[in-house]
């Protein structure tokens, strides 16, 4: 990536700062090794308005029925569409999303006890209070 980098930018991306957002983020995905989440956590870093999903955000999003697959468009376009009109609060959920992921909706084990989301999360009407109810 790096030589990449250096023969075809220069060694400079900081032209990705003025570039529009679409056209920023396919000369990423042109980088070797680049594919979306790592292209979108540069874009959003850099103050782009953009959403990156990673397996913490997907797991949450298809728990809570925001989204209904894996399919990254559709779990970004689901979470921009929440935070709309607000992009630049888009790094600051994705980063509270993420920890979020790893200390309450965690993939084994999630903490449904201490969620409070539960009321809305279909994962823990679905999976949880069904089986406690029993």
């Amino acid at each position: 990536m790096s030589r990449v980098i250096l023969e075809k930018y220069g060694g400079d991306l900081t032209w990705i700062i003025d570039s529009p957002l679409d056209e920023a983020r396919k000369a990423l995905l042109e980088l070797p090794g680049v594919g979306e989440k790592t292209a979108d956590v540069i874009l959003v870093n850099l103050g782009k308005p953009t959403f990156p999903v990673d397996t913490h955000i997907t797991r949450i999003s298809i728990r809570l029925g925001i989204a209904k697959s894996r399919n990254y468009r559709e779990i970004q376009r689901a979470w921009m569409s929440i935070l709309t009109p607000d992009p630049n609060r888009y790094l600051e959920v994705h980063l509270k999303l993420i920890q979020f992921g790893r200390d309450v909706c965690k993939a084994r084990s999630p903490r449904c006890d201490v969620c409070g989301f539960k009321d809305v999360c279909n994962y823990y009407m679905s999976n949880v209070k069904t089986k406690t109810a029993q």
